[in-house]
């Protein structure tokens, strides 16, 4: 009689605690193909700590992931803070907005080149400002006829970490 309730017993607590363990996993999906479960420890703008199912605390580049999914978390604290997530996100969007803006350099200091050169002229040093203004409309046509950067990189940890701050409630 007492084995058989004892047997009952293991079984309800195997099965509560794998239902428990397995629906308190989050999910890394990372870009070469490869699911890795396990919780969030952490992040900056730059990486994401995770703790893998064995317990190893692994420390993966966000450019190396896909997709994070997290799991329910009734009642638990969150992994990582508010001020962890914004501070992340400001050094993710800072890089983001810095690569967005080297055309705009380009353009910028090729014109202060070229106002430089038309100075050095007026001034009376006339090879030296056709060589800075000729150098200075050179870098500008640079700059105009470039594309766009792509700035995948930076984009790619910006949305990753939106996606973080939707799941967690801070962002709508």
């Amino acid at each position: 009689m007492m084995s058989a309730w004892l047997s009952k017993s293991i079984w309800v607590l195997l099965v509560v605690g794998l239902a428990f363990g397995v629906g308190c996993a989050d999910e890394l999906r990372l870009r070469d193909g490869r699911v890795v479960g396990g919780t969030l420890e952490g992040l900056t703008s730059e990486h994401v700590k995770f703790r893998t199912a064995p317990g190893t605390v692994v420390i993966y580049p966000l450019a190396w992931v896909e997709e994070v999914t997290f799991s329910p978390r009734r009642g638990q604290a969150l992994p990582v803070s508010y001020e962890e997530w914004e501070r992340a996100m400001m050094d993710a969007r800072r890089s983001l907005d810095g690569c967005r803006l080297t055309r705009r350099g380009l353009i910028g200091g090729g014109l202060l080149f070229i106002a430089g050169g038309q100075y050095l002229m007026w001034a009376g040093h006339g090879p030296l400002g056709g060589l800075l203004t000729g150098m200075g409309a050179i870098v500008s046509l640079i700059g105009a006829a470039s594309p766009p950067p792509a700035c995948a990189g930076q984009r790619d940890r910006v949305e990753i970490l939106t996606r973080i701050g939707l799941e967690f409630g801070w962002v709508y």
